[in-house]
């Protein structure tokens, strides 16, 4: 017997019960906290969404990559950005190190002590695996200009 992949009347009723319960976040903190969740690659901030000193942090490591990798096409800028968003992310989350060490110590439960060092280093690991991977990206793409100077035979 083939199971049907439609939800029943009963669940689709569980479903708008919990949906309104989902407010989401109420305190001004929660709401500052949760407006750059969505943000995956950097390309699309925008004044607001940072604070000033931030956004001026990541749009001097934008040039600075820029004038490193001397992007010839539009895709190599985007990798370009990318990549300095990338780099930008980490070391932010790193500079945060010890304040959020500090916050785990302080806190009186072991157990969230433990949690909230164990995020930290596994938000850590995916910052480094996205500057590899975004390096890794932008070397292959750039491997494959052509040659500026091709020698005559």
């Amino acid at each position: 017997m083939k199971e049907s992949l439609m939800p029943t009347d009963k669940q689709i009723a569980a479903n708008r019960r919990n949906a309104k319960l989902s407010t989401g976040p109420r305190t001004p903190e929660g709401k500052v906290a949760s407006r750059l969740n969505a943000l995956r690659t950097g390309l699309r901030l925008t004044k607001g969404m940072l604070p000033p000193e931030s956004l001026q942090e990541l749009n001097e490591t934008r040039h600075r990559f820029m004038l490193l990798w001397q992007p010839q096409t539009g895709l190599e800028r985007r990798l370009v950005a990318q990549a300095a968003c990338a780099e930008w992310k980490l070391l932010d989350w790193q500079s945060k190190r010890t304040q959020t060490l500090i916050q785990a110590g302080e806190h009186p439960e072991p157990r969230r002590r433990s949690r909230i060092r164990a995020d930290y280093s596994r938000r850590l690991a995916r910052l480094e695996q996205d500057v590899r991977e975004a390096y890794a990206e932008l070397e292959n793409v750039i491997s494959l200009r052509p040659d500026p100077n091709p020698l005559v035979a």
